[in-house]
């Protein structure tokens, strides 16, 4: 999603890592990580021990001076999704990823087991223009696939 980014906020934004996907690929590499969390082993994913193991992180988000905001991380995935404005009624145990300026996000909510990826278009001036935007499509979307 590089290409989606102007120059000026690459900077602002000081990438440690970026790559090119499509939606339906990130919903399909959520939904590969919930067969995990499912024990289900996925090649090029940790085993299902190691990502409980990981997902048993019970800390506080903390600040995180890449995204300049408070975040968490547990194995690469970001947790407390109501907290880090992707999702105020994904299920509890949902995992996610945001990327660009708050422009793009994939999750997998257990209680739903269901994943989801959307990018919304055009740039905001910063992380929260597109925060809550993004956050209102998720949730439209999770409400509408029932719960377990």
């Amino acid at each position: 999603m590089l290409s989606e980014i102007l120059p000026v906020h690459l900077g602002e934004i000081r990438l440690a890592l970026g790559a090119l996907a499509t939606m339906r690929g990130s919903a399909g590499l959520m939904a590969a990580v919930g067969r995990v969390m499912g024990g289900v082993v996925q090649p090029g994913l940790p085993s299902p021990g190691l990502l409980w193991e990981l997902l048993d992180d019970d800390r506080p988000l903390v600040f995180d001076p890449v995204l300049q905001r408070p975040a968490k991380w547990v194995g690469g995935l970001m947790t407390d999704l109501d907290q880090q404005h992707i999702s105020q009624v994904a299920g509890p145990g949902a995992v996610g990823h945001a990327g660009g300026l708050a422009n793009s996000v994939a999750l997998y909510d257990p209680a739903r087991d269901s994943s989801v990826a959307v990018y919304l278009n055009g740039v905001g001036a910063g992380f929260y223009d597109q925060a809550l935007p993004r956050q209102q499509v998720v949730d439209k979307i999770l409400d509408a696939i029932p719960t377990a």
